[in-house]
């Protein structure tokens, strides 16, 4: 079975249109149906269901679709690691809370520094991030702690990070003002549903003095919570990270919350342990989030990551020495 085959199905299987996905990988469209009729009869099976609005994965489309992004990535180890090629992919998965601190312009500055880095970047909350480790997708990810480790991943303390409460402008919320356990259990919450790190850390703290997560809505993304936060339905809880140059950053106020920290871990795919591009991403990552720290952009954030050994890293350290 030829790699490009499989390259040719996940597209339309994106795209949910054979035409569509022709047009993308500027091939004509009845090339692209052989190759994909091709791929029906080599597996003997049929990988599509057809009708009017277009094509949807069967049952087995559906199975290759996940064995074949796997696969794919460890065409990408092989040509990189045996090779020898000295650059190539890097697959990223870092929460949206993350995004202006930490990931675009860590994204911006590996492509800008090292164009010839293919980087591929997923994002989400910290369950769904979860959900593609288990699937060993990503090979470099920033996530919050738990205590049963993906066996996939090496995982090491990065960084720990106060929770804060947000409310809008008018909530007299202060960042030198701590509040505790008590005072949001009186307020009606904006937060992602269950199961989610953070809702789950408010919930705790509740049970613990007898009171009940009041809920206003359950939005699944940290954009949504700040916007309805700022129209006054509610409050919401999230790192600073989370505030970092957002748009909406002027019309919120945020108080950290007493007894309430995050655990962020890197965590590196087994895999792709001795991947000289994976190292070079991590060192970027490394370096950009003791930066934003130093310099006190990151507020309420402190770098808990040590190296293994006391070896200097120039350049060619494998990750199992680094993490």
């Amino acid at each position: 079975m030829e790699l490009r085959l499989l390259e040719y199905f996940l597209r339309v299987a994106e795209f949910g249109s054979i035409s569509r996905a022709a047009m993308d990988l500027a091939l004509s469209q009845s090339a692209l149906s052989r190759h994909m009729g091709a791929l029906e009869h080599e597996l003997n099976v049929q990988l599509f269901l057809r009708d009017s609005s277009g094509v949807k994965l069967s049952d087995a489309g559906a199975e290759l679709a996940e064995q074949a992004r796997t696969l794919l990535l460890q065409a990408e180890i092989l040509r990189e690691e045996v090779g020898a090629k000295t650059l190539g992919t890097v697959n990223f998965a870092m929460p949206l809370s993350m995004q202006r601190s930490v990931t675009s312009p860590l994204i911006a500055e590996i492509v800008m520094e090292h164009p010839d880095i293919k980087v591929r970047a997923y994002e989400g909350i910290n369950n769904v991030l979860r959900e593609t480790m288990r699937n060993g997708l990503p090979d470099l990810c920033v996530v919050a702690f738990s205590p049963i480790a993906s066996p996939l991943y090496e995982e090491a303390p990065l960084l720990r990070e106060q929770l804060y409460l947000v409310g809008n402008a008018k909530s007299g919320l202060e960042l030198d003002r701590f509040v505790t356990a008590s005072e949001i259990a009186d307020l009606r919450m904006v937060m992602p549903g269950r199961p989610n790190v953070v809702r789950q850390m408010v919930e705790s703290q509740l049970r613990r003095i007898d009171r009940r997560y009041l809920n206003a809505a359950e939005a699944e993304t940290l954009p949504l919570c700040l916007d309805l936060v700022v129209r006054g339905l509610g409050y919401s809880v999230m790192p600073f990270c989370a505030l970092f140059e957002h748009p909406l950053r002027s019309q919120v106020c945020a108080a950290p919350i007493r007894g309430m920290v995050l655990t962020w871990v890197v965590a590196i795919n087994r895999n792709r342990m001795n991947s000289g591009t994976v190292a070079i991403a991590w060192r970027r990552m490394l370096r950009l989030i003791s930066m934003r720290i130093d310099s006190g952009m990151w507020q309420g954030a402190e770098l808990i990551w040590r190296p293994q050994d006391n070896s200097e890293d120039n350049g060619s350290t494998p990750l199992s020495r680094i993490c």
